[in-house]
């Protein structure tokens, strides 16, 4: 999950939009270099290769980090809620800037 502060989700802020864009560069070039990114994660981040591989068969990444699934934060919300870090139910789109919403 990436958030960003709403000032940054005005439209005349191109901030937010560089720093998604960039970040589905890497997410594109991560499973364009899978073993790479394995090794990484191996020799970096504490994991064994065996480890990082067995996340990556439970994580799915989006294609375009600018989009948001309304799923993907109803059930976050709903998992914070379970976890008591939020205690109220939050509509999705006072969470998210609408124009960043899958149609």
């Amino acid at each position: 999950m990436i958030t960003a502060h709403e000032c940054l989700a005005s439209p005349r802020d191109p901030r937010l939009a560089n720093f998604l864009a960039s970040v589905t560069k890497g997410i594109d070039y991560f499973y364009a270099h899978i073993d790479e990114g394995i090794e990484y994660i191996a020799a970096h981040l504490g994991y064994t290769a065996v480890d990082a591989r067995a996340w990556l068969r439970t994580v799915e990444h989006v294609k375009d980090a600018s989009n948001v699934d309304p799923s993907v934060i109803e059930t976050t919300v709903v998992i914070l809620q379970k976890a008591g870090v939020v205690k109220d139910s939050v509509p999705v789109d006072l969470l998210v800037a609408k124009e960043a919403l899958y149609k």
